[in-house]
């Protein structure tokens, strides 16, 4: 009977002492932040928020799901966090931000390694043709270029027809999110076939991981802190850029976008 009344002591001391649990959730595909490759996922921002989980007192749960559930369900409560995802006013209602990004979304200009071809304002971009990818914005003004018809754009449904297109000659240059473009070369060992100009055609965009603001299960704030405060030390310890360079390789000092 001693015996007994001293296991189930245990039993309930160990379960008052368990880390509390938060929901993560993500997407399922998005190369190379998220990556899903059997029943495996991994990625640049997956493996940041594993290394984070490690340095806080809580236990979390993963979930990848479509990507506006994530955001609906960091603004019902949910789940307790979503990552990760440009800062914007509606998402501030619901959502903390942490203080640094999780990635940065570069939009540059790739050309062949014998390409003469440089870009240091629109004006070099005119009577040439560009590929991109079927989704990509490359903003207002060289939207307004396209529609004036001093640019060509042609969009592809895959990166690598795109680069097949550049070099084929059938496209001046490749232009869009460096980070997605640079996975692929490197993944394709195409990485030293092709030049990434200096100036940006956008400025970068950062993301975020955010917290729930409505989080049922913890105190949001207590929560944020915690994240917040790891994360900063992270950063300062240099492991989100080494986590970013084991996928995308080294960054090369680049040049802001154009004036």
């Amino acid at each position: 009977m001693i015996k007994y009344f001293f296991t189930l002591l245990i039993l309930i001391s160990n379960s008052a002492m368990a880390a509390p649990k938060v929901v993560m959730a993500t997407v399922v595909e998005f190369a190379p932040y998220i990556m899903t490759r059997g029943d495996k996922s991994d990625g640049i921002d997956l493996e940041i928020a594993k290394e984070l989980c490690k340095r806080i007192s809580y236990d979390c749960i993963f979930k990848q799901m479509d990507w506006k559930l994530v955001q609906q369900s960091l603004k019902l409560g949910r789940i307790d966090v979503g990552f990760s995802g440009f800062k914007t006013p509606e998402r501030e209602e619901y959502a903390f931000y942490l203080d640094e990004y999780f990635h940065k979304s570069t939009y540059r200009v790739f050309t062949r390694k014998d390409s003469d071809f440089e870009f240091h304002s629109y004006k070099d971009l005119h009577g040439k043709s560009f590929a991109t990818g079927s989704g990509q914005n490359l903003g207002d003004d060289f939207n307004a270029l396209v529609s004036a018809k001093k640019v060509n754009l042609v969009r592809f449904e895959e990166i690598e027809d795109m680069f097949q297109a550049l070099e084929l000659g059938k496209v001046k240059a490749v232009i869009g999110n460096s980070q997605e473009y640079r996975f692929y070369l490197k993944e394709a060992y195409k990485l030293n076939s092709y030049k990434e100009l200096d100036y940006s055609i956008l400025a970068a965009k950062p993301s975020y991981l955010m917290v729930s603001k409505n989080s049922t299960k913890h105190s949001a704030k207590k929560l944020y802190a915690e994240l917040n405060r790891e994360f900063n030390k992270m950063v300062a310890e240099g492991i989100r850029e080494r986590i970013t360079e084991k996928y995308l390789g080294p960054e090369l000092k680049r040049s802001p976008i154009f004036e």
